[in-house]
């Protein structure tokens, strides 16, 4: 049991490591994108910039989060629409967009999950909703056990659709 539980610590030293390593010049490209932004007259490619090393950001805070939970993830009931408005106005000021939330709400919606992963869940929703949308509406539907966000778009081009899933595989 010893190497198996050496080989847990060293795994653990390493997500810490490598989590570090990608914080720091995560946030020095983003002070130096701020620094230009305001002695830049269009400040809006440097403001989807800084959104999208946000979103990096979250992305090795997740990792780091669940390489440092050892599968013991925490778990409460949580409000799927507070989630929701919470994440919405984030991106809304990150896009600038005038997309419009449309919310049929049958029943709020309480699930049992972690918080930090079900709101990164909504978030990548949502945006890939804003990201994709060819129209000015998402949907948002709350039933009794699901939730569904659409938005009017574009079916994606055959090249697309074969990759659309690669980094999943």
């Amino acid at each position: 049991m010893k190497p198996i539980e050496e080989a847990k610590k060293h795994a653990l030293e390493y997500s810490r490591y490598i989590a570090h390593e990608i914080r720091t010049p995560l946030l020095i490209i983003s002070s130096d994108i701020e620094l230009m932004m305001h002695e830049s007259k269009d400040t809006k490619i440097f403001e989807r910039t800084i959104g999208e090393l946000q979103s990096l950001s979250t992305i090795v805070d997740g990792l780091l989060f669940l390489a440092l939970s050892e599968n013991t993830l925490e778990k409460e009931y949580l409000n799927l629409e507070s989630i929701l408005e919470d994440v919405w106005e984030n991106l809304k000021k990150q896009y600038k967009t005038d997309i419009v939330l449309h919310k049929n709400q049958k029943k709020v919606s309480t699930v049992y999950g972690n918080p930090m992963l079900t709101k990164t869940l909504i978030h990548n929703l949502m945006e890939n909703a804003i990201k994709y949308n060819t129209g000015k509406d998402i949907f948002v539907v709350f039933e009794k056990n699901s939730l569904q966000i659409t938005n009017p778009a574009q079916a994606p081009k055959e090249e697309r659709k074969r990759d659309m899933f690669a980094p999943f595989l």
